[in-house]
C-alpha cells in the first residue's frame, strides 16, 4: 500500500473554535488532500479527537493529575486502523505545547498563525513582546527539518530571525469556500432581531466579524458603540463576553454562526462594509476569506490583515497612530461610498493544500506505538458526552433555536400576563355587577315590606275608595 494511503496526518490544536479552526477545516475537508485526517483539541475542560473520515468524536480527560495520557491517543489512533502518523501543529501556548512535545518524533508541520511561537503571552499593552525561552522551547519541538507556514509575509518577517534554520514558507490561506443559503429557521431568526433592535434598511450599517474579547479589540469597539448612534451595528461572533443573541436599539447581537453562511448572513442583515478595530493583528486573517469580497472591509494598518486587506483590495486600512472613534466612523461612512473592485487572491484550496502536505511526502514516515491500555482503562477516560464549549459545529444552530424559543416564551408569558389582566378586570366588572344585582334585590324586599307595612296602617285602609274612584276617572 502506497504511503498516501497509509499515512495519516493528526492536527494539534488548543481550540475548536475561531481562526484556527477554520484553518483546519479547510485543510481536513479539502478534496485535494491525499491523507486520511485526525482533529486533536487540547483544553482544561475536556479534550476532543475527531476521526474526519468517520466523522465521530472521542471525548476524554487527557491530562489527569498531571499524569498526560498519549496511550489513550495511540489506543484510539490503532483501534481507527491507523498505523502511520504524521503531525501538523497549529497551537504554541498552553498543554498543546507540552502535549506536542511527545510527537517530536513524528514528521512535523507547523503553522505558526499568530505570534504565539514568540511568547505565551506575546502582547504587551499592545506591542509585540518576545520570549527567548519559549522560543527555545518551540525551537528545540520543531527542530531543523520541520516545515513551518505562515499565511501572510508578515508573519514570515517576525518568524525569519528566530527559524532561520527550519524550511519556513508562505502559503496564504485560500480565499474561497463553500457558500450556503441560510435554512428558514434561521432567516425566521434574524427577523426577529431586525425587529427587536428595530432595524432600518436605509442607515448604514457596519459588520464586526469574529472571536471578540480583550486583546481583539473588544474594548475599542465598546468604546465606539458609546460615541456614537448613527451607524447600524451588528456582531457576528462569540467570545465568553459576547456569545447570545440579542437586540438593542440599533445593535443586533448574532453570536454563532458558520463561516459558510457569512456572505448571506451579510446580505440578510444590509451589511455595507465590516471593521476591524485594533487588537491582534493576524487574528482575523481567515474570516477575510470568509467575506470573499462581498462587502468592503475596515481593517488597522498592520499584520497580516492590514497585508492582505491592501494587496487584495479588499477595502482600506486606517493608522493606529491617531485612531479614533469619530475618525472611523467618518472613514467608514466614506468607504462605503467609494467604489469597490476587490482582487481576492487566486490561492485555491487545491493549491493551498498540496502545499501544505507536500513536506510528508519528502520524509521518512514513522509507525505509531503499539496500543498499551486495556478496554476497561480507555473506557474509563472517555468521557459520556461533549462540554458546551466544544461543540463549534453546533452552537451556531442551537444558540438561534433557544433564541427563538426564548422569545416564543417570553411572548407566551407577556400574553399571559395580558391575559390575567384582563381577566381580573372582567372578574372586577362582574363583581361589580353582582354587587348592583345584590343592592337592587336588597332594596326590592325593603320596597316590598314598606308597601306590606303600609296596607296594615289605618290611613291606607281610609283612603282606598278614594283612590279607587281616583282610578275610575282617569280611564
Amino acid at each position: 500500500m502506497s504511503q498516501e494511503n497509509t499515512l495519516t496526518i493528526l492536527h494539534l490544536a488548543n481550540c475548536s473554535e475561531g481562526g484556527t479552526a477554520r484553518y483546519i477545516e479547510s485543510l481536513i475537508y479539502s478534496p485535494a488532500s491525499c491523507y486520511r485526517h485526525f482533529v486533536l483539541y487540547i483544553n482544561a475542560a475536556q479534550s476532543i479527537l475527531y476521526d474526519v473520515t468517520a466523522n465521530y468524536y472521542h471525548v476524554f480527560s487527557i491530562k489527569e493529575n498531571d499524569v498526560w495520557h498519549t496511550d489513550c491517543i495511540f489506543t484510539l489512533l490503532e483501534k481507527a486502523g491507523v498505523t502511520k502518523l504524521g503531525i501538523h501543529l497549529h497551537s504554541f501556548f498552553g498543554d498543546v505545547l507540552t502535549f506536542a512535545e511527545v510527537f517530536c518524533c513524528f514528521p512535523v508541520t507547523a503553522t505558526f498563525h499568530d505570534h504565539h511561537f514568540l511568547s505565551e503571552n506575546p502582547f504587551v499593552n499592545g506591542k509585540i513582546v518576545a520570549d527567548q525561552t519559549h522560543i527555545k522551547r518551540v525551537q528545540n519541538l520543531l527542530g531543523n527539518d520541520s516545515m513551518i507556514i505562515v499565511p501572510s509575509h508578515y508573519l514570515y518577517q517576525q518568524a525569519l530571525p528566530y527559524f532561520k534554520k527550519s524550511q519556513l514558507t508562505v502559503i496564504p490561506h485560500a480565499g474561497e469556500a463553500p457558500l450556503t443559503k441560510l435554512s428558514q429557521e434561521t432567516q425566521t431568526f434574524i427577523n426577529k432581531l431586525k425587529q427587536n433592535a428595530q432595524w432600518q434598511d436605509s442607515k448604514p450599517t457596519m459588520a464586526v466579524i469574529g472571536a471578540l474579547n480583550a486583546n481583539k479589540g473588544l474594548g475599542a469597539l465598546n468604546k465606539w458603540m458609546t460615541e456614537q448612534n448613527q451607524i447600524q451595528l451588528v456582531i457576528l461572533g462569540y467570545t465568553a463576553e459576547i456569545n447570545k443573541p440579542q437586540a438593542t436599539d440599533g445593535c443586533i447581537i448574532h453570536s454563532y454562526y458558520h463561516h459558510t453562511e457569512l456572505v448571506a448572513l451579510l446580505s440578510a442583515y444590509g451589511v455595507d462594509g465590516v471593521v476591524f478595530f485594533p487588537g491582534i493583528p493576524e487574528s482575523f486573517n481567515y474570516v477575510l476569506s470568509d467575506i470573499q469580497g462581498a462587502v468592503p472591509v475596515l481593517a488597522p494598518d498592520c499584520g497580516a490583515l492590514g497585508e492582505r486587506v491592501i494587496t487584495e483590495q479588499l477595502g482600506e486600512v486606517y493608522s493606529l497612530d491617531n485612531y479614533s472613534s469619530d475618525g472611523l466612523t467618518k472613514q467608514f461612512k466614506q468607504l462605503i461610498l467609494n467604489e469597490f473592485s476587490p482582487k481576492p487572491l487566486k490561492q485555491s484550496i487545491q493549491s493551498m493544500t498540496k502545499q501544505t502536505e507536500h513536506y510528508y511526502q519528502l520524509n521518512e514516515i514513522i509507525d505509531i506505538p503499539h496500543l498499551t491500555l486495556t478496554p476497561d482503562e480507555l473506557n474509563a477516560l472517555l468521557a459520556d458526552k461533549l462540554h458546551e464549549s466544544n461543540v463549534k459545529w453546533e452552537l451556531a444552530t442551537l444558540s438561534r433555536q433557544r433564541f427563538l424559543l426564548d422569545e416564543q416564551v417570553s411572548s407566551l408569558k407577556k400574553q399571559r400576563e395580558l391575559d390575567i389582566k384582563e381577566l381580573r378586570k372582567q372578574q372586577a366588572h362582574l363583581e361589580s355587577q353582582a354587587n348592583y344585582i345584590e343592592e337592587l334585590r336588597e332594596a326590592i324586599f325593603a320596597s316590598r315590606d314598606e308597601t306590606l307595612a303600609m296596607q296594615q296602617t289605618f290611613s291606607w285602609r281610609i283612603t282606598r275608595p278614594l283612590r279607587k274612584i281616583r282610578q275610575l276617572l282617569s280611564r
